[in-house]
C-alpha cells in the first residue's frame, strides 16, 4: 500500500471540539463541520475505500498555523479521528505520530500523510 497524502483545513482546538450541556458531551457545529470538510478532501483524493482498513500505520503531520496562538497538541486528536473510518478503520491502528508546526504567512492549512507502519528490528 502506497502513501495516502491529504491537505487538510486547520482543525479546531480541542477547547472548542467538544461541548457540554443537559447531562451529555457532544460534538461542536465547528467540530462536526471540521469532520465533513476531512471525508470531502479524503473521498476527493481516495475515494471511497478504507486505504489501511487493517495493520498498523504511521502519520505525518504539518500543521501550517494561520493565527499566532494554538498548541499542536490540541489539534492532533481531532485529525486522528475525523480520519478514522476513513482512511483506517480505527485509530487503534497507529502506531507512530509524528507532528511538527509551522508559522504560515497567510491562510494556515494541516498536511497528513499515512503509511503503512514497517516495524524495523
Amino acid at each position: 500500500m502506497t502513501t495516502v497524502a491529504l491537505t487538510l483545513p486547520e482543525p479546531p482546538s480541542s477547547n472548542r471540539y467538544w461541548r457540554h450541556g443537559q447531562g451529555r458531551t457532544y460534538l461542536s457545529p465547528e467540530a462536526k463541520q471540521y469532520r465533513d470538510d476531512v471525508m470531502a478532501a479524503y473521498l476527493k483524493v481516495h475515494g471511497g475505500k478504507i486505504a489501511f482498513p487493517t495493520g498498523l500505520v504511521e502519520i505525518r503531520l504539518e500543521w501550517h498555523r494561520g493565527r499566532k496562538s494554538g498548541d499542536l497538541d490540541n489539534r492532533i486528536k481531532q485529525v486522528l479521528d475525523s480520519l478514522q473510518k476513513l482512511a483506517y478503520h480505527n485509530d487503534g491502528q497507529i502506531a507512530a505520530i509524528t507532528a511538527v508546526r509551522y508559522e504560515a504567512p497567510k491562510k494556515g492549512k494541516l498536511r497528513v500523510w499515512i503509511s503503512p507502519y514497517e516495524v524495523t528490528p
